[in-house]
């Protein structure tokens, strides 16, 4: 379940705020699905990601850089607020919302199918079987 959120879609969306010059950028689409890891990148123009201070009302870890993964559960709505470090002071750059949206269930990948049924033929010569989002992420 984590891998599959990491590649929520091939679409990069920028959400501006408040504040014209940062964004929070969610890796997949204009929402982000709650109980599971929703990878998202902070940027600000202007500013290194190490000056950034990046808090949410949603569990936030920072990975590395402005790489960052919020796991949503029960709110309403996601928000982030961003601020910056700038000659010593903390700046507030920013608010960013998003919607959330329940997690979807996972549908089973055999061998690259999706169909549903499958003989037990072809489930004793599979190789691989695995459960994604795939009808969900576009993938």
């Amino acid at each position: 379940m984590k891998n599959s959120a990491l590649f929520f879609c091939l679409l990069v969306l920028p959400f501006l705020s408040d504040a014209q010059d940062s964004g929070v950028v969610p890796l997949g689409n204009n929402f982000l699905y709650r109980g599971v890891e929703n990878p998202i990148k902070v940027i600000v123009e202007g500013y290194s990601c190490d000056s950034l201070a990046v808090t949410s009302n949603m569990n936030l870890r920072r990975l590395s850089g402005c790489k960052y993964s919020v796991v949503p559960m029960n709110q309403h709505t996601g928000i982030f607020k961003v601020s910056a470090l700038r000659e010593g002071d903390t700046v507030f750059i920013g608010a960013h919302r998003f919607r959330l949206w329940t997690t979807p269930d996972p549908e089973a990948n055999v061998e690259g199918s999706f169909d549903g049924g499958i003989s037990i033929g072809v489930l004793n010569r599979t190789r691989r079987i695995s459960a994604e989002l795939a009808r969900v992420y576009g993938l």
